[in-house]
């Protein structure tokens, strides 16, 4: 058995204990919320159920613990006979006393893990709530019926083997891995919130969901596509350090970094503020705020390939430069935006990525309506997330697309000629049964054979099974690489 008390290697902060089991939502409802009640049980019941997991689970494997049960094989009823009645009484204040954990801490981690802002009424309340209130005699068959239902999740989360209504133990050290494995994954998810910025899953319950073995076999996996070296990687690595000792800092430096364009062709040195880094089309980006390889004397956001640094030493990628006025390399609009920059982070770049499809942020916002046939439509493209601006449009109702169209249009300054209103017109007549979509993308100032290249890949992507309507540039754009792809294999 371990030598120091589970409860201590794995204390009962929120990050562990809703590991066990995690709830789909946990937010405190409004004053305001419509069900207002029945919310607040349903939040509190969310946290209720997790203490009680957590201390279950010390009963069935802590030898040390003062609740320490021994038997290997059992009933819900045999655990429950002989759980003491005084710690039915605890509240979650008592228990977090009792597993010797900071409660200021303790409702620190708790805000962070779910992104709340307690005032300390709502603490009272959530530090008061008893966790096994429900086996008190009066609660009866409910109280029953709760625990049935804590034995079950634990068995369908492999803490427990279930058989006929009996449960039995696991090795300790599997459980352990189990725990710790699953914590840090939970821990590395939600310092990162790295949930909030994955598009279409909740991606920290999936992970814990589907990174648990089953009959200690690995079911599930991701396969990331890289288009870079082993070589590339290990510097990648050594890059990612040296940027997470940059963004330690209180007051984050400006970078200098030796750069390989592939667009220009030539190595370029620069100066730049970082902001976050992404992975995008098999690679990975760092975020930042300076000059272009393009244009050194234009300052924007642009996505620097870490593949693409070169050595300024010795394994050395990054070198900080202080914000000095005195320095003739930083740019002075770059120092004027001093305050503005040390503000932002991979949230703002997140919200700012979901404008429009395309990942360069200093382009032009355009929208583009697309067609798409009917079976193309049903099989692939129905109830599926493109992007967050990408929206079908009823062409039952004419003149509710048309308005809505223009809404769209106007918003992004996409300008539509009379031969485009004609086009669509007569595409919609001759196509009545298709289906129709708007998005958002980044457009290339010089106009659509400027387009960023992950709008074209989305694209080409969809072939023959998609049309662009308008804007005229980027359908143009769009038929002119037909035809080279026609020639060649015509």
């Amino acid at each position: 058995m371990a030598e120091l008390p589970f409860y201590q290697e794995y204390p009962p902060f929120p990050a562990n204990l809703w590991s066990i089991d995690t709830p789909k939502n946990l937010r405190y409802p409004k004053p305001d919320h419509p069900k207002l009640e029945p919310a607040l049980k349903s939040f509190f019941d969310n946290i209720k159920k997790a203490f009680r997991l957590y201390v279950e689970l010390i009963s069935f494997y802590d030898e040390n613990s003062d609740f320490y049960f021994p038997q290997e094989t059992f009933t819900q009823k045999d655990w429950r006979e002989v759980f003491n009645s005084d710690y039915i009484k605890y509240s979650i204040f008592t228990w977090l006393d009792t597993f010797k954990v900071n409660l200021h801490d303790w409702l620190i981690k708790f805000e962070a893990r779910f992104g709340l802002t307690l005032n300390e009424k709502q603490k009272e309340e959530i530090l008061s709530l008893i966790p096994f209130k429900c086996l008190k005699e009066k609660n009866g068959k409910n109280g029953i019926r709760t625990f049935n239902n804590d034995f079950i999740c634990l068995a369908t989360r492999s803490f427990l083997l279930s058989k006929n209504k009996q449960y039995t133990k696991l090795h300790l050290e599997t459980i352990t891995t189990k725990l710790i494995s699953v914590s840090h994954l939970t821990n590395t998810l939600e310092n990162s919130n790295f949930s909030d910025q994955t598009n279409n899953i909740i991606f920290d319950e999936l992970l814990k969901t589907t990174s648990e073995s089953l009959r200690e076999q690995q079911r599930f996996f991701i396969k990331f596509q890289h288009i870079v070296t082993r070589n590339d990687l290990d510097k990648i690595e050594d890059i990612v350090y040296q940027l997470r000792k940059v963004w330690s800092q209180e007051d984050i430096p400006l970078i200098s970094i030796k750069y390989a364009s592939s667009s220009q062709q030539e190595t370029v040195d620069l100066i730049i503020f970082p902001i976050c880094l992404f992975y995008n089309q098999r690679g990975i980006y760092l975020t930042g705020y300076g000059s272009k390889p393009s244009n050194l004397s234009y300052l924007g956001y642009y996505n620097y390939r870490l593949d693409h640094f070169l050595e300024l030493d010795k394994n050395k990628y990054i070198f900080s430069q202080e914000w000095d006025e005195d320095n003739p390399d930083i740019h002075l609009k770059l120092l004027k935006k001093k305050e503005e920059l040390q503000e932002l982070n991979s949230a703002d770049i997140y919200d700012k990525l979901q404008e429009g499809l395309g990942v360069d942020l200093d382009r032009e916002l355009k929208t583009m309506l697309l067609r798409f046939p009917q079976d193309f439509h049903k099989y692939y493209i129905k109830n599926t997330k493109r992007h967050d601006t990408f929206k079908q449009l009823n062409i039952n109702n004419l003149q509710e697309f048309w308005q809505k169209l223009n809404q769209s249009l106007e918003k992004t300054q996409t300008k539509l000629t009379e031969n485009d209103k004609q086009l669509i017109s007569k595409v919609i007549e001759n196509n009545p049964d298709d289906a129709y979509y708007i998005m958002n993308y980044r457009h290339g100032k010089e106009g659509g054979y400027n387009v960023e290249a992950d709008v074209i890949m989305r694209l080409r992507s969809w072939g023959h099974n998609v049309e662009i309507l308008c804007p005229h540039d980027l359908r143009q754009r769009m038929r002119a690489d037909s035809q080279k792809a026609w020639e060649i294999y015509k």
